[in-house]
């Protein structure tokens, strides 16, 4: 039997794989457990349940399936809370002294949170609320800018940050 060393490097017990672990490895990423989670529940590292992973088919599909049905459950409570959605609900009034059942239709309205979330994951490019900016010309005349009307302190600032040059050509011009 092979011995397998521990995180600090000592021999301890052998890893063991059982024929149960892809069952449970699906189960536990339809309840949302990452990896270094279910490595925790089988007793090994996240290293060696990766390479459970890599090497053992069965283990690869529960687990890619297990996530993917638990991401698209996800993914459409989340649809339906952006585009708002109807339930029905039965619910229970006395008149006159009578218990009288009716189902009654309620509405969601659509939750705008939701629906960025969603066109976020989506259509980044359209929906992030962080913008990149690329600067693509850099050849700018900065003698352009009139920095006359500079303070004093502004004109420190200007130095701190960089543009020395800036600064001793105002200061000489």
């Amino acid at each position: 039997m092979r011995r397998s060393r521990n995180r600090t490097g000592k021999v301890g017990r052998p890893l063991l794989w059982s024929n149960g672990f892809p069952q449970i490895a699906f189960e536990m990423a339809l309840l949302g457990a990452e990896d270094k989670d279910i490595a925790r529940a089988f007793g090994v590292s996240k290293d060696q349940f990766l390479k459970w992973v890599e090497n053992k088919a069965e283990l690869a599909q529960a687990l890619s399936e297990g996530k993917l049905l638990a991401d698209s459950k996800v993914a459409a409570s989340l649809y339906k809370r952006a585009t708002g959605f109807s339930y029905e609900e039965e619910v229970l009034h006395v008149i006159k002294g009578e218990v009288v059942r009716s189902v009654v239709t309620k509405h969601v309205i659509p939750d705008p949170w939701s629906a960025h979330k969603w066109l976020s994951a989506r259509q980044p490019q359209l929906w992030t609320d962080t913008s990149k900016s690329e600067i693509t010309h850099t050849n700018i005349n900065i003698n352009k800018f009139d920095f006359g009307a500079l303070t004093t302190e502004e004109l420190q600032l200007v130095e701190r940050i960089g543009l020395r040059q800036i600064a001793q050509n105002i200061a000489l011009g």
